[in-house]
């Protein structure tokens, strides 16, 4: 998120692939953008723009734990004006319900939850 050219060579790559956890990133990316940029229309348009792909990822593919990773941890640090955190306590309690499961499953999914999680 600290880098616009890296944010945008992962939007550039992943935004299209057929892998949603990639185009995930890809929209995170695209929302880390507001960061990179003055204007403040340009700020706003890149983080809903990135939101909104997000949102529509999360509604058609619910059962993928690593979407709501995501989402949780930019709504936990997105400022408060954005208005962008109505999902952040739903989206704890599915991670800290998958947490154990990840462990065998996805082990490196599992470390990042954990972190983001402080347990």
């Amino acid at each position: 998120e600290t880098n616009a050219a890296l944010c945008e060579r992962v939007y550039s790559k992943y935004s299209h692939s057929s892998v949603p956890e990639y185009r995930a990133y890809a929209a995170a990316a695209q929302m880390s953008m507001a960061n990179h940029v003055w204007n403040p229309y340009s700020k706003w348009h890149y983080f809903n723009t990135g939101k909104t792909q997000l949102e529509q990822l999360i509604q058609s593919y619910p059962a993928l734990i690593e979407l709501r990773y995501i989402r949780y941890t930019i709504q936990r640090h997105a400022p408060a004006m954005l208005g962008y955190n109505t999902h952040q306590k739903a989206d704890r309690n599915l991670l800290l319900k998958s947490v154990a499961r990840l462990q065998q499953s996805d082990p490196f999914l599992f470390f990042r939850c954990k972190a983001v999680l402080n347990l």
